[in-house]
């Protein structure tokens, strides 16, 4: 197997380690990918480990269908399966696994809203609960991300609005996103370039918030967060909607717009201006006393 260019053996090992290989079945398989077939001598002359633990990776290998095993001659030879093979075979058992799993467990029960602030500190799970939190949205999504976590979530963002859920989207860069209203910051990349990192702040109905900072690269996750909390939710909708506004009518200045421009510009936030977010709702119904005339009848 010839070696990806910028491809380490660690990268290699830990891409393995990611389907369930040891440090030294991986060693193995990427040995045996490229000398197959060998003797479990041979294998250990070549990864320089004892002929004991080989032959045991080499078995566990078997098992796992990564290779196979022949004899010629009273001598037990290994074949590595193809990548490509072992890898579909994977992903389909992964599939199946899923789908088992999601059948036994059964739909979940509609979870009761609390007050917490989770964290999350895995990016991909991040990610997938910044998807969830889109797909549920009913009335609007309101949206403010640099280049980096907007692209990982444009088409569940295009998905919502062409099923005519309002979508508006500020963000640091160039983007288009169908049935999206894309509103530039005024301030671009130097934003960015002069913040911790790539960040996302996501509202759906003023009942979900979902916020991380990742670094520069918008490979690593530095923090995750996600709640229901009623008071926090309306803040954040709250507050998102004036700065997507108020970065609109910025660049609308910039760019010289009347009066009657502007005008026109604040009207395409009519679908995302709800006078009460869900999570003022909660609030209202959690704490709010009846009028004295009310309270008289």
């Amino acid at each position: 197997m010839a070696r990806p260019s910028g491809t380490s053996a660690s990268q290699i090992t830990a891409a393995l380690g990611e389907l369930g290989f040891t440090p030294l079945e991986a060693e193995v398989y990427v040995f045996l990918v490229r000398e197959s077939p060998a003797t479990g001598y041979r294998i250990a002359q070549g990864v320089g480990k004892s002929v004991g633990n080989i032959y045991k990776a080499v078995e566990a290998l078997e098992e796992k269908g990564a290779v196979m095993v022949g004899e010629d001659g009273g001598n037990r030879l290994a074949r590595a399966v193809e990548p490509s093979e072992l890898v579909a075979r994977l992903e389909r058992d992964f599939r199946v696994a899923c789908a088992t799993t999601l059948r036994k467990l059964g739909p979940a029960d509609e979870a009761e809203p609390d007050d917490l602030l989770y964290r999350i500190v895995d990016r991909g799970a991040f990610f997938e609960r910044c998807r969830r939190v889109i797909r549920g949205a009913k009335r609007f999504i309101l949206l403010s991300a640099c280049p980096g976590p907007l692209a990982e979530l444009a088409d569940e963002l295009e998905a919502l609005a062409a099923r005519g859920v309002p979508v508006m989207v500020k963000t640091y860069g160039p983007a288009e996103i169908k049935g999206v209203e894309i509103v530039p910051d005024p301030r671009g990349a130097r934003a960015v370039e002069a913040g911790p990192g790539q960040w996302i702040e996501l509202t759906a109905d003023g009942r979900e918030l979902a916020q991380g900072v990742l670094d520069h690269e918008n490979r690593e996750l530095h923090l995750g967060q996600w709640t229901q909390n009623p008071m926090l939710n309306w803040m954040a909708y709250t507050g998102r909607y004036a700065d997507i506004a108020l970065a609109a009518v910025r660049t609308g200045i910039n760019d010289g717009a009347t009066a009657e421009r502007l005008k026109a510009v604040l009207e395409r936030f009519r679908p995302f201006a709800t006078p009460a977010s869900e999570g003022k709702m909660r609030m209202v119904a959690r704490y709010r006393r009846p009028s004295p005339a009310g309270r008289r009848r």
